[in-house]
């Protein structure tokens, strides 16, 4: 008798705790942060996340019943773990493949990507049998919506591990082209930190995808109901859209 009850704290104990821990598990959120597209979404000098996509995906979470819970993984890294409902992406492109696996939030910003040559090895694109035969240089693990997605396939494609390492690939002539989002602020800008002049490159006139960004969510996500996650994501991206908080952060990049 002595012994049954002398184990009865230590049981309540552990409910307890199991249910402290299921409480933090579903009051937190995580949000994947890609490490090395500055200024979309990185980890700055300190590891510490940071982006512009990061604070708006950060900031709607927020508006919700969750708390963001930010983990900085490589891209195609982020994209595996998401799969496995661990937590959504930020500055998602949508893709009709993408579609079977994801939901996607109310639209948090427009990307305009650009292809980008060096100017002694420049050529014309104006529609995508210009880039057949040529060598492009794409971060790994991404993908744009549109006619790109359409013609990708036709395409040849040097995937890099960042905007540094994708300046350096096209700096040395080792591709023909390199595909950059975020208007000519991130070549620029990186170019520069690559100790590259950004004089020496040229960007097409023609836009190789207006790309709307969005929060993506796995259609199986652990802890949550994905499609409770996506009608409170869709609100407090509209509240952030009216009350000018979207304009607010993208104004500081």
């Amino acid at each position: 008798m002595f012994t049954r009850y002398k184990f009865r704290p230590l049981i309540w104990l552990c409910l307890l705790c199991s249910i402290s821990l299921q409480v933090q598990s579903d009051q937190a959120l995580t949000l994947f942060v890609k490490p090395d597209s500055e200024p979309k979404q990185f980890a700055n000098a300190n590891g510490m996340p940071s982006g512009y996509s990061l604070e708006i995906a950060a900031e709607a979470i927020r508006r919700t019943s969750y708390e963001p819970n930010l983990k900085v993984r490589p891209w195609e890294r982020a994209q595996q773990e998401a799969l496995k409902g661990d937590g959504v992406l930020t500055g998602f492109s949508k893709t009709p493949e993408r579609e079977n696996h994801y939901l996607f939030s109310d639209p948090i910003l427009m990307d305009h990507v650009l292809l980008v040559s060096r100017k002694d090895q420049s050529f014309t694109f104006t529609t995508y049998n210009d880039l057949k035969g040529k060598t492009l240089a794409m971060s790994r693990g991404s993908n744009y919506s549109g006619k790109f997605a359409q013609q990708k396939n036709q395409l040849t494609f040097v995937k890099d591990e960042g905007t540094q390492q994708r300046i350096l690939l096209l700096a040395s002539g080792r591709v023909d082209a390199a595909i950059f989002s975020r208007d000519r602020y991130l070549m620029n800008d990186n170019a520069k930190k690559a100790e590259l002049s950004p004089d020496d490159f040229e960007f097409s006139e023609k836009i190789i995808s207006r790309d709307p960004n969005f929060i993506g969510i796995p259609r199986s996500l652990n802890h949550h109901d994905a499609k409770e996650v996506k009608r409170a994501l869709d609100k407090a991206i509209q509240s952030m859209r009216e009350d000018g908080t979207i304009d607010a952060i993208l104004s500081k990049y």
